[in-house]
């Protein structure tokens, strides 16, 4: 056991352990398909900023009865 009260985890099954990874082309697809996703995450994050911001602006104005929204 070390400090964390965690079992140690013994190096040599690291040692013996065998890791697949798959071939360059594969890894290229998968990158090719994800990085669309991956975009649409970084604009959507960027977008929520936004809005978050516009929020913290319009609220404390809509509270104190500054501005008003009507239907």
């Amino acid at each position: 056991n070390g400090s964390t009260g965690q079992a140690e985890l013994d190096s040599a099954i690291l040692e013996n352990l065998e890791i697949a990874v798959p071939h360059i082309e594969d890894q290229e697809k998968f990158i090719t398909n994800i990085r669309p996703l991956i975009e649409k995450v970084a604009l959507s994050e960027t977008e929520i900023e936004h809005l978050v911001q516009i929020k913290e602006r319009i609220l404390p104005l809509l509270l104190s009865g500054k501005i008003t929204f009507s239907n």
